[in-house]
């Protein structure tokens, strides 16, 4: 695993990948570094590949043609045309024949260095059809229609969506990836239908994992007890604060240390699902569904409480009713509104 220091582009081309067409369109030189806009969104695809949180660590499997390929290329950079070319060979022969369940695209190569050692990046930006205007030129003057396009369209707020970054040293892979129905299977481009690779877990995964765990056991073992669903979201809200991620060692030691029965059933859920040990990064808006705790009524009236407040007893009280039912009361409010 590698982070994002200073990037320094060194070398990058452009080939265009029809799914109409047998071969890809390679482009004959690389980009000109003056060409200052194109390495500038090149370097800013490089950062989001990283970024995402749908970014997932990845391997190359034992005897990858590709991975000899750019253990190559790190041992001669001259061969960065050559190697784009045989690696785009490969991927368009998967879009061609599989060109009903896959876009056409362009494919930007970079070969970049940071902190003195070198990595290839592979970045996909896929066709959309887009209505656009076409201007037609008659004897008479000009005719505006509008009509369909389909080619590469970027605006400054584009999603990336595909691509891997590769440290050629130690071909640790920074993988972004997008699955298609291929011949009826789900399958990744890169990870499955290109490269063949061994994939973790991105941290996107990684946090719908942990809450479907969560979901399941508090479902089972601590079913409508508000106070408990609300402890153990603050141990999350808190891991969170003090951690940057949540920690499921300290989650758990947090949320339980006074039930070690309900911490043990934790943690064996957590295993099976392969997240005992696991850290996950939160970006601050999925950190804040952890801030609060909602209850709904069986009349439908719904109530968000900060998770700070359920034991403080100035705030609200939960009061356990003898026929069963609950009353809620809400104290001290100075100010309030209706949205």
């Amino acid at each position: 695993m590698f982070d994002l220091g200073k990037i320094l582009m060194y070398k990058a081309v452009i080939h265009t990948f029809s799914k109409e067409s047998e071969y890809p369109v390679c482009s004959t030189y690389e980009i000109d570094h003056e060409e200052e806009l194109t390495f500038e969104i090149l370097k800013r695809n490089i950062e989001k590949i990283h970024g995402s949180s749908e970014m997932k660590w990845s391997s190359f499997k034992e005897n990858s043609i590709v991975e000899k390929m750019l253990e190559n290329l790190d041992d001669d950079l001259n061969l960065f045309m050559e190697v784009t070319k045989d690696l785009s060979y490969m991927i368009h022969k998967n879009i061609f024949e599989n060109r009903e369940a896959l876009t056409s695209c362009d494919i930007a190569f970079v070969l970049f260095e940071m902190d003195e050692l070198m990595y290839f990046a592979c970045i996909k930006f896929n066709y959309k059809d887009l209505l656009v205007r076409k201007l037609e030129e008659t004897r008479d003057g000009s005719i505006a229609m509008i009509t369909k396009s389909n080619d590469l369209y970027l605006s400054p707020k584009s999603k990336t969506e595909e691509g891997f970054l590769v440290h050629l040293k130690f071909m640790d892979i920074a993988l972004l990836d997008k699955t298609y129905t291929v011949k009826g299977e789900k399958q990744s481009f890169f990870g499955d239908l290109v490269l063949g690779l061994s994939s973790a877990m991105s941290e996107k995964e990684k946090l719908k994992a942990f809450n479907q765990v969560n979901k399941r056991v508090q479902e089972k073992f601590i079913g409508e007890d508000i106070q408990q669903k609300a402890h153990i979201k603050k141990a999350i809200a808190d891991t969170i604060v003090e951690e940057g991620t949540i920690e499921i060692d300290k989650v758990l030691d947090r949320a339980f240390e006074d039930d070690q029965e309900v911490k043990g059933i934790y943690k064996e859920a957590f295993k099976k699902a392969k997240l005992e040990k696991a850290e996950i990064k939160v970006g601050e808006i999925m950190a804040r569904k952890f801030d609060r705790q909602k209850i709904i009524t069986g009349n439908g009236i719904e109530i968000s409480i900060p998770v700070d407040y359920y034991k403080d007893t100035d705030k609200i009280e939960i009061i356990s009713n003898s026929d069963g039912t609950i009353t809620i009361v809400v104290k001290n409010i100075e100010e309030y509104k209706s949205v």
